[in-house]
C-alpha cells in the first residue's frame, strides 16, 4: 500500500523519439519500501524493439505515506560533507579526496575505520560497522547517507526543495536491449592480451608467427640449476622478465608482492591490458557482473619455497591457484563467477567453455578468460622427464616425422568475451565470435594418458551441432598437435572421422599447431591457439606451423581433407565467413573444443577530414613511465600503423587517428602525470611526441604536460560549478583543443563526446599501459654445498643412515671426470660405489 511520488531527476537524457508504446526498465539504488522515506532510481524507457529511447539517472521517489516533509538534498552536498567530515582521519584536505577514488586509495585501515564510524556516528547516530566494506568511495557513501538519513541531512544542510534536471538531447542512438535470449546465442570476444616465448606483445607474436620463428631457447640460468640435476632436456619457450612486477600500480605493497605468485602477479597484469584491449579502463567497469576463468596447473612457487624451507630458509608465498581469478575479480571490482580451471592440457580452453556457459546463463554479463602457464622450478622438468614427455632435440614437431614429445612453454594469455548481440549494441571492437564450444572426457583407453580419437571425434561433433556451422566453411584448424608419434595420429583420425559425418567429399582444410613455435603451453595452450587464431582473422593470413617438411609417416594427409600449413599464406576469403576449429586435449582425458567465426561486422567511417585537429591524452603514474608510454606508441604508430590500419579496413590515415585518440580518450585510466598533444595529422603527432621525449620541459605550441596535483584545488573548485562547467563544454564543442588541455591536465573531467556530435568513432586496438617492471621474489639462499664437507670416500660421500636403515649418499657435478663425456654413471663406478659402501658398512669400530 506504500505510495510514491517524483520529486527529482538528476539527469534525463533522450536518445530518440518517443513512440506511444514503450516500456520502462529500472535498477534501484534503494529498494522503494515502506521504510524508506526516499527511494532513488536509474530507469530506462526503451521501444518494443528493445532499443534505449530515454535514460533517466536519479529518478527521486518520495514516500507518500511517511508524515514527514522530506527536503531533497544534492549529491555534490551530502559528499561535501563527508569529505569535509573525513579529512581530518584522513590527513588530506577534503579539496584533495575524490568522490569517485576509492577510500583505500587514502591508505585507510581497520583503525581509521573505527575512527570514521565514531565521526559520523556522531551526526547520524548509530551506523553499521561494516559500513566502509560496503561502500567503497564518498559517492556510494553519500548515496546511502541521501537513501537512509535524509532527516538528518535535511537539519544540518540548507536544501532547497526544487531540484532541476539536466536535459540532454543527443543523436546517436543507443542499442540498448534490456531483455535477451539466454539460450545458445553466439559470444563475442571484444579483447585480447598475452604474452608469449620472445613476444612480450601481441604485435611482436604476430611478427613472430609470420616470420615462422622457433622460440625454443635453453633455460635461463637463473630458473634452476639444470646441470646439477643431469636433465636431458633444458629447452623450452620462455618469456622474459617473470620474476617482474608494479605493485603500486596495483596498490599492493611491496613485501605482498614477492610473496604472490608470479603466475598471478603477471596474469593481473595481462588481464588490465586485455580490458584496455577491449577499449575499457578499470572505472567504466567497476562493480559489474563480471565472471574471471582462468586455466592453470603448476604451483612452482610454493615448490621453490618448499626447497628454500628444507634449507633452513622459511618461505610462505601465496602460491594457490584459486588465487589467481580472485585477485582480478578483487582489484576490478567484479562480483560474476571467479574460477581457477584444472585439466591440465586443456584448462585454459576449458575455462573458455565454462565462461561461455556462464554468460549465457546469465551469471554474469561478460568475462575475462584466460590461462597462465610458467616453468622454473626443476621438478616439473624432472616429472615430465621421468614420464617421457619431454622432446629429446628441443623441437616441438607438429605432425612431423621424428617426434618423441614436447617442449615446454610459458605464456600468459586472455581473451574478454561477452554476448554478441551486447557487444553490437555496445559498439565494441569484435575480434570474434564464438559460435560454440564442448568439453568431455575420452575415458577408458588402452593407458591413463592414450587419447581416445572416437571421443575426440564425438567431441567435434558435437561442437560442429551446436554451431550450426556448415563444414566448408571451416577452413583452419588449430590443433593440440603436441608432436608425439602417437598423440598425432590419434588427433588426425579424430578429425576426419568427425568430418566424415558431414560430408562425402574432401574439402581442403589447412591445420597447424602454435605449439611448434613457442612449445607446448600446457594450462595456457589452448589460449596461445585461441590468440593465433584471431590474429590470423584480423591479418587475414595463415601462418607456416614449423619442423612439419616431412610428415608423420604414421598419418595419411594424402587422402585426408587436412593440409598441414607449412608457410605464410593469405587466407582465403568466403562470401559467408572462414570459421576456425581448436582442440585442447588434457593428459588424464579432459578434452575441449571451439568453433570461432571471423566477424565483419566492424563497419569503419572512413570520414574524417584532413583539416581535423587530434587531441590525444596520455596519463601514467609517474614521469617515467609517461615517457615509457609515448615511446611505446611511437614504436608503434612507427612499425606497426600501415598493417594495422589495412586489417581494419581505413582508407586514410586521418579516419585511423580519430579512433587512436578517441580510444585514449575515453578507455584509459586517468593518471596523475599527464601529456596532450593536439595535432593535424600522422606525421605531426609523431614529432610532437619525439619533441617531448628530447625536451620533456619545453614548451611548445600543441605539446601540454603537468601533473594533476599542480593546482589542483583551485581547479577541483572550478569544476563543482555548474555555470562553469557549462563553459568547459563549451570548450569542447567549439575545439579549444589548448583550453581542454590545460583543464584536463589541471584534473577536470572531459566529456570527450561532445567532440564527435556527427561523427560515429570507434574503440580500437591501441597500445596499453607499459608497467614498471621490478625484481620481486622470495629470499632464496644456496644450499650448503657438500663439497665442503669432508667425504667418506671420492665416490663414496655421507654416511646418511637413520634408525630404520643403513644408507650412504654421494652427490656428482656433472664436471666430474667420469660424467664429463656421458651423464651416465659409468658401471664401473657404480661397481666400486657399491664396494666401497659395503666396506663402510662392514667396518669394525
Amino acid at each position: 500500500n506504500t505510495q510514491f511520488i517524483p520529486i527529482a531527476i538528476d539527469e534525463i537524457v533522450f536518445l530518440g523519439d518517443i513512440p506511444e508504446e514503450c516500456y520502462v526498465y529500472t535498477q534501484a539504488k534503494n529498494l522503494a519500501n515502506a521504510n524508506n522515506e526516499i527511494a532513488k532510481f536509474d530507469a530506462r524507457v526503451v521501444n518494443k524493439e528493445g532499443k534505449v529511447i530515454v535514460h533517466i539517472k536519479g529518478l527521486t521517489l518520495r514516500n507518500l505515506t511517511s508524515t514527514k516533509n522530506i527536503a531533497v538534498v544534492k549529491s555534490d552536498q551530502v559528499e561535501d560533507l563527508l569529505k569535509e567530515r573525513l579529512s581530518a582521519s584522513i590527513g588530506l584536505p577534503p579539496a584533495q579526496i575524490e568522490s569517485d577514488v576509492e577510500l583505500e586509495h587514502y591508505g585507510i585501515n581497520s583503525v581509521m575505520i573505527v575512527d570514521l564510524n565514531r565521526v559520523l556516528g556522531e551526526i547520524f547516530g548509530n551506523l553499521s560497522k561494516t559500513l566502509f566494506f560496503e561502500y567503497k568511495n564518498i559517492k556510494d557513501l553519500a548515496q546511502y547517507f541521501i537513501a537512509n538519513h535524509q532527516h538528518v541531512l535535511n537539519k544540518i544542510l540548507s536544501v532547497n526543495n526544487q531540484v532541476q534536471a539536466t536535459v540532454r538531447h543527443e543523436k546517436k542512438n543507443d542499442q540498448d536491449v534490456f531483455v535477451y535470449d539466454t539460450n545458445e546465442e553466439d559470444i563475442a570476444i571484444i579483447g585480447v592480451g598475452g604474452r608469449y616465448p620472445q613476444a612480450q606483445s601481441l604485435v611482436e607474436f604476430w611478427d613472430n608467427l609470420k616470420a615462422g620463428k622457433d622460440s625454443i631457447t635453453d633455460m635461463p640460468k637463473w630458473r634452476f640449476d639444470y646441470d646439477k640435476f643431469l636433465l636431458s632436456t633444458r629447452w623450452g619457450g620462455f618469456i622474459d622478465d617473470i620474476d617482474k612486477f608494479d605493485p603500486q600500480f596495483f596498490n599492493i605493497s611491496p613485501r605482498e608482492a614477492a610473496l604472490i605468485d608470479p603466475q598471478e602477479r603477471l596474469f593481473l597484469e595481462v588481464a588490465w591490458e586485455t580490458i584496455e584491449n577491449a577499449g575499457y579502463n578499470q572505472e567504466s567497469l567497476r562493480d559489474r557482473s563480471i565472471g574471471v576463468f582462468v586455466g592453470a596447473l603448476w604451483q612452482s612457487y610454493l615448490t621453490v619455497a618448499a626447497e628454500q624451507t628444507a634449507i633452513g630458509n622459511p618461505q610462505m608465498p601465496s602460491g594457490l591457484l584459486y588465487n589467481i581469478p580472485n585477485r582480478v575479480s578483487f582489484f576490478f571490482d567484479w562480483s560474476g563467477p571467479s574460477l581457477a580451471i584444472d585439466t591440465a592440457c586443456s584448462s585454459s580452453l576449458s575455462a573458455l567453455h565454462f565462461a561461455c556457459e556462464s554468460v549465457k546463463r546469465g551469471e554474469c554479463e561478460s568475462a575475462l578468460v584466460g590461462g597462465v602457464n610458467l616453468s622454473f622450478s626443476a621438478s616439473k622438468y624432472l616429472w615430465l622427464a621421468n614420464n617421457n614427455f619431454l622432446s629429446s632435440d628441443g623441437k616441438c614437431r607438429s605432425f612431423g616425422s621424428d617426434g618423441d614429445g614436447y617442449v615446454p612453454g610459458e605464456g600468459v594469455g586472455a581473451v574478454y568475451i561477452k554476448k554478441l548481440s551486447a557487444a553490437i549494441r555496445d559498439n565494441d571492437n569484435i575480434l570474434a565470435v564464438i559460435k560454440a564450444t564442448s568439453v568431455n572426457h575420452g575415458g577408458k583407453t588402452n593407458g591413463y594418458t592414450v587419447p581416445n580419437p572416437n571421443r575426440q571425434a564425438d567431441l567435434i561433433m558435437n561442437s560442429i551441432d551446436k554451431s550450426k556451422v556448415s563444414i566448408d566453411r571451416i577452413t583452419y584448424i588449430e590443433a593440440h598437435g603436441t608432436g608425439t608419434s602417437l598423440g598425432d595420429p590419434i588427433e588426425i583420425s579424430g578429425i576426419n572421422k568427425a568430418f566424415s559425418k558431414y560430408s562425402d567429399k574432401h574439402h581442403r582444410c589447412a591445420i597447424g599447431s602454435v605449439k611448434s613455435n613457442i612449445g607446448h603451453l600446457e594450462a595456457a595452450a589452448g589460449i596461445a591457439g585461441l590468440t593465433k587464431i584471431l590474429l590470423q582473422m584480423k591479418y587475414k593470413k595463415l601462418v607456416p606451423s614449423l619442423h612439419a617438411s616431412n610428415l608423420n609417416p604414421n598419418i595419411d594427409f594424402e587422402h585426408s581433407s587436412l593440409k598441414v600449413q607449412t608457410e605464410l599464406s593469405a587466407w582465403e576469403k568466403l562470401d559467408s565467413g572462414n570459421c576456425a576449429m581448436i582442440s585442447s586435449f588434457g593428459a588424464g582425458g579432459s578434452n575441449a573444443h571451439v568453433i570461432v567465426e571471423e566477424y565483419r561486422g566492424n563497419g569503419i567511417v572512413n570520414s574524417a577530414h584532413s583539416t581535423d585537429h587530434f587531441i590525444l591524452p596520455l596519463s601514467a603514474n609517474d614521469t617515467e613511465r609517461l615517457q615509457a608510454y609515448v615511446k611505446k606508441i611511437l614504436h608503434f604508430l612507427e612499425i606497426y600503423l600501415d598493417e594495422e590500419m589495412s586489417a581494419k579496413g581505413y582508407l586514410n590515415s586521418a579516419s585511423y587517428l580519430r579512433d587512436f585518440t578517441y580510444t585514449f580518450q575515453v578507455a584509459r585510466r586517468q593518471m596523475n602525470e599527464r601529456l596532450v598533444i593536439i595535432a593535424k595529422n600522422l606525421g605531426e603527432l609523431k614529432s610532437k611526441l619525439n619533441h617531448y621525449l628530447d625536451s620533456p620541459n619545453t614548451k611548445l605550441d600543441g605539446i601540454h604536460s603537468g601533473n594533476i596535483k599542480d593546482g589542483q584545488g583551485i581547479l577541483k573548485l572550478l569544476s563543482s560549478d555548474e555555470q562553469l562547467t557549462k563553459v568547459f563544454d563549451s570548450w569542447i564543442t567549439n575545439r579549444s583543443y589548448a583550453k581542454i588541455a590545460e583543464i584536463w591536465i589541471g584534473g577536470i573531467t572531459i566529456n570527450w563526446e561532445l567532440l564527435y556530435a556527427s561523427n560515429e568513432c570507434k574503440r580500437i586496438e591501441v597500445p596499453t599501459y607499459p608497467f614498471k617492471k621490478e625484481r620481486f621474489w622470495i629470499k632464496e639462499i644456496a644450499p650448503m654445498n657438500n663439497n665442503n664437507q669432508p667425504k667418506l670416500h671420492p665416490l663414496l660421500h655421507q654416511n646418511t643412515s637413520d634408525l630404520f636403515e643403513q644408507k650412504y649418499s654421494s652427490s656428482f657435478e656433472t664436471n666430474d671426470l667420469f660424467l664429463m663425456k656421458s651423464k651416465i654413471l659409468p658401471n664401473i663406478v657404480s661397481l666400486e660405489l657399491v664396494n666401497e659402501a659395503i666396506k663402510q658398512a662392514t667396518r669394525k669400530t
